[in-house]
């Protein structure tokens, strides 16, 4: 039986959700309710008795709410984090008893870790063929940081760090895998609490009706909280819009959302934009708080004619492949070639791995007529394999285009 202070708490505390029309909320608000059916009401009505004190709002912080959920005190000097209104818990799931009948895992996720250690993605990185330029940028923030810490050791103030970045290069030259690779880096040295990333593109940050961009930009951001917001192709937010478009188009309000949530939760999580050299300019320089919030810039380099045939050569020592003698010089003719060939939609790495599989083809048709292969015919891949190989695709990227038109 509850005292009657604590009934009114929670009564209180959970109507003040339940009358908010925020998603988030009405899914905060069934979790809470799967600790109360859980026999833990007195420790959910002390968790909230100290949001609702400050103010009576009804908008609760979503990660003051998982404290509450967890058992843990909040106390008032914990900020109103107004902004995140959408909640990624118990997605389509009302009822408080279907709630109850689910893992507690599910209703209060686990935080997400990098899915690589940071020795594991630093000697990863530093693997990586050609990428001088972000290789040295990533140092650079790690030596940042290992001064503010030395810094601060010795009672100095520390400079104020911009977190976010721009990645510009054409496709294939590492933008997406170094990023990848950041995230465990960045939370190894101290700058990101988590170290996850949360890819996405313009289509999931753009809503489908009126006010519905804010929303999905706030439950992203949410989402990398203490990691990554890798947003690729992001020049396409502003792609619909123009350079003078409507201040109230769905794509406006997403940049509006992402801008001030990347000043309010400043050093909280980190937002790498990538794409194109000329588009991510536009985009940058689209909006003055992109400006003042993306500083810095990443530039990745085409790859050389040399650095492509060592990412081939990579690709076939992965997978126990050798090239025939004589091979290799047809090899470096076809990747010095290509990017005039392909001009601005060479994929650069991605061309590399297109070819490498088009040659397995050649090879596996050319074994199939071999009774006996001896291992030798099974890991050997001749100029002529890669030359086909290169050819076929070359063909196959032309009728791409014309079906394009």
């Amino acid at each position: 039986m509850l005292g009657l202070g604590v009934e009114r708490q929670l009564t209180q505390g959970l109507n003040l959700l339940h009358q908010s029309a925020d998603r988030g909320n009405a899914e905060a608000r069934e979790m809470l309710q799967k600790q109360i059916l859980r026999g833990h009401a007195q420790i959910v009505a002390a968790g909230l008795t100290p949001l609702m004190d400050e103010g009576k709002r009804a908008y609760f912080p979503i990660p003051d709410l998982y404290k509450v959920a967890a058992g843990q005190q909040v106390g008032r000097a914990a900020p109103p984090v107004t902004e995140l209104k959408s909640a990624t818990v118990v997605k389509g799931v009302k009822s408080a008893a279907a709630i109850a009948a689910m893992p507690w895992s599910e209703v209060v996720p686990t935080p997400p870790r990098p899915p690589i250690s940071a020795s594991d993605a630093q000697r990863e990185l530093n693997g990586l063929i050609g990428l001088a330029g972000p290789k040295q940028q990533v140092k650079t923030l790690i030596n940042r940081q290992r001064l503010d810490s030395l810094r601060a050791a010795q009672g100095l103030p520390a400079t104020e760090m911009t977190l976010h970045l721009v990645f510009t290069g054409n496709p294939g030259t590492g933008k997406t895998t170094v990023a990848r690779l950041l995230g465990a880096i960045l939370h190894d040295a101290g700058l990101l609490s988590r170290g996850h990333v949360i890819e996405v593109t313009d289509k999931d940050l753009i809503g489908e009706y009126v006010g519905g961009s804010g929303p999905r930009v706030a439950a992203k951001v949410q989402e990398a909280m203490g990691g990554i917001l890798f947003i690729d192709e992001a020049y396409n937010l502003i792609t619909a819009i123009g350079s003078a478009g409507p201040a109230n188009s769905f794509s406006m309000s997403a940049i509006t959302t992402l801008v001030q949530l990347m000043e309010t939760h400043k050093g909280e999580f980190m937002v790498i934009a990538a794409g194109y050299p000329k588009e991510m300019q536009d985009f940058v320089n689209f909006n003055p708080g992109l400006q003042s919030r993306f500083r810095e810039t990443i530039h990745f380099e085409n790859f050389t004619d040399e650095e492509l045939a060592q990412v081939f050569e990579g690709f076939a020592d992965q997978n126990k492949y050798t090239l025939a003698e004589g091979s290799r010089e047809t090899l470096v003719k076809i990747m010095h070639d290509a990017p005039a060939r392909f001009s601005k939609t060479f994929g650069n790495a991605r061309y590399v791995r297109n070819v490498f599989e088009e040659t397995l083809e050649r090879v596996a048709n050319r074994i199939a007529h071999v009774a006996s292969p001896t291992l030798a015919d099974l890991t050997t891949i001749t100029a002529f394999d890669i030359r086909s190989a290169a050819e076929d695709f070359a063909r196959q990227d032309m009728l791409r285009k014309r079906q394009q038109y």
